[in-house]
């Protein structure tokens, strides 16, 4: 039979310990009981986030009229920044 032995006759092929003889196991959980439910619980950001992935499709016909009317100057920015800004945050602020 041939002797396998690692660098310098260092760490060799080890013998492995058949499984559940002589070690000791890990402690186990207890069983459980019946009267116990796992819970989930939603942060407001996760409400929020959900919030986001529901939003509509981006109309991109309309956006690109918004670029061009603020690239020519003619978007009124100050008369519907406010209203836009609070009509998102009534909308999508968590509550």
């Amino acid at each position: 039979m041939n002797n396998i032995q690692g660098i310098n006759g260092l760490g060799g092929p080890n013998v492995v310990p058949p499984a559940g003889g002589g070690g000791t196991s890990p402690p186990q959980p207890p069983p459980p009981t019946g009267d116990e439910s796992d819970q989930v619980e939603i942060s407001p950001i996760g409400r929020y986030l959900q919030q986001i992935a529901m939003l509509p499709e981006i109309r991109a016909e309309k956006v690109e009229e918004v670029r061009q009317a603020l690239a020519e100057g003619v978007y009124d920015v100050e008369g519907k920044l406010p209203y836009a800004l609070d009509r998102f945050l009534e909308e999508y602020t968590p509550k």
